[in-house]
């Protein structure tokens, strides 16, 4: 009876500092492309009595799954609308322009936003990511011109597929310049391009030791992060 007074007493301790227990995360498809395995891999080293439970979900079901309790924390596209979740951003860059390989632009020595003009462009669906949609569509518009939308995805592994097919060019996170390498290129713009920033959202005022610990170290990731 000693024994395992004491030993639940130890479990309690080491589910208080966040070293046992589970934990629910959602994420958006792209932080597979680089953050995610990297936040995984330290979050497992440190906290390997945690069981992990992993979702993948648009930024508003996240919303929706966090405000419900479904999940604990997530991997999310900024902005987000919901009261009651603390958004973090852990990890930003320029987006680049996927081209096919056999596109006039993929063989001109710069490309400037203004060379989209009558490009048909390939876009992550708004309903997805607001941010960057509107994003491309304000930069366009201040380049002087309205993008052609030729097509539209949910997904960005879908988008560069569309590409890699000839539908058009893209704008994506850096972060995806290797999906699709024999048959896209990836080039940077001259001049303002679209941020790509990855978020970290979890409901205020939850304290709970492993949604603190996972937080520590996807800001610590992020900040190391060869694409952030």
């Amino acid at each position: 009876m000693i024994a395992a007074a004491r030993h639940a007493l130890e479990s309690a301790r080491r589910a208080g500092r966040g070293e046992i227990g589970r934990l629910s995360v959602g994420f958006v498809g792209s932080a597979t492309y680089d953050i995610l395995p990297a936040v995984l891999r330290e979050y497992s080293a440190r906290h390997p009595g945690v069981a992990v439970s992993l979702f993948e979900l648009s930024t508003p079901d996240q919303e929706q799954a966090l405000t419900r309790g479904g999940i604990d924390v997530g991997l999310v596209r900024p902005p987000l609308g919901s009261r009651g979740l603390a958004v973090e951003i852990v990890q930003e860059s320029d987006c680049v322009l996927a081209v096919p390989r056999q596109h006039a632009l993929a063989q001109a020595p710069l490309i400037r936003l203004s060379d989209l003009k009558d490009v048909a462009l390939v876009a992550l669906a708004r309903s997805t990511w607001e941010g960057l949609y509107d994003a491309v569509i304000g930069l366009c518009r201040d380049a002087g011109f309205s993008p052609v939308i030729r097509q539209e995805a949910k997904e960005f592994q879908t988008v560069i597929g569309l590409v890699a097919g000839g539908l058009g060019v893209a704008f994506v996170p850096r972060s995806a310049h290797n999906l699709h390498a024999r048959e896209v290129i990836y080039r940077e713009l001259s001049g303002p391009a679209p941020r790509a920033a990855m978020g970290l959202a979890w409901r205020q005022g939850d304290e709970s030791p492993s949604v603190r610990a996972f937080i520590e170290v996807a800001r610590a990731v992020g900040r190391t992060d060869a694409f952030g």
